[in-house]
């Protein structure tokens, strides 16, 4: 099935009649229900097939519709000419290797101290020659910036920056088409009906 008749059928389902598919979903020969597409498996991402807490299935039912009235291109999967680019990105990736497994989000009183280091650190990681040599660029912003993302306990400051990053990092790439890996590491058709996430940490 081609990429935008995909889009197409889910348009039509409504965010209980897609939870209720997703939850019914027969499992596949591993006993496994919920799912991984190639990148979400290279990103340790939740699987779009998920519709609890975090409901990321339902995240991107949403975000199905607003492509659909969108005319930019997709990269991968909507390579239609147009200049504009939407890529996709995902700071958990990020955060893995700039933060390890530990949490820099809310959580309880007696850590909220302890996370907001862990955003502080991902900041000023941001400076450093180890980001530099991965990403090709380092980031700099006015330190009452980096209080509001310090301070944001819910990190979606923090998380906004980070996407930043990678899409800049991928049309920095726009010459080696984004950095997206290549036919030795992922069938195009794959590549192109599933898409991928932008990040040099994020590799089939």
């Amino acid at each position: 099935m081609e990429w935008e008749r995909f889009q197409s059928l889910l348009r039509q389902l409504s965010p209980a009649e897609f939870k209720t598919l997703m939850k019914t979903s027969p499992v596949d020969g591993r006993g496994v229900r919920e799912r991984k597409r190639l990148a979400g498996t290279a990103a340790n991402a939740c699987s779009p097939m998920h519709v609890d807490f975090p409901p990321v299935g339902l995240m991107f039912l949403a975000g199905a519709r607003l492509l659909a009235e969108c005319p930019c291109a997709v990269v991968p999967q909507r390579m239609n000419g147009d200049s504009r680019l939407l890529f996709e990105v995902y700071p958990g990736v990020f955060a893995e290797r700039f933060c390890g497994h530990k949490s820099y989000k809310e959580g309880p009183k007696h850590q909220q101290g302890e996370r907001a280091g862990r955003r502080e650190a991902m900041l000023e990681s941001m400076r450093g020659g180890r980001f530099q040599e991965v990403y090709g660029f380092t980031v700099s912003f006015a330190e009452d910036d980096a209080r509001r993302m310090r301070e944001d306990r819910k990190g979606d400051l923090l998380d906004s920056l980070i996407c930043a990053v990678q899409a800049a990092w991928a049309w920095k790439r726009r010459g080696e088409n984004f950095g997206l890996p290549g036919p030795d590491l992922i069938d195009p058709d794959v590549l192109a009906f599933e898409g991928w996430i932008m990040d040099p940490h994020c590799r089939a």
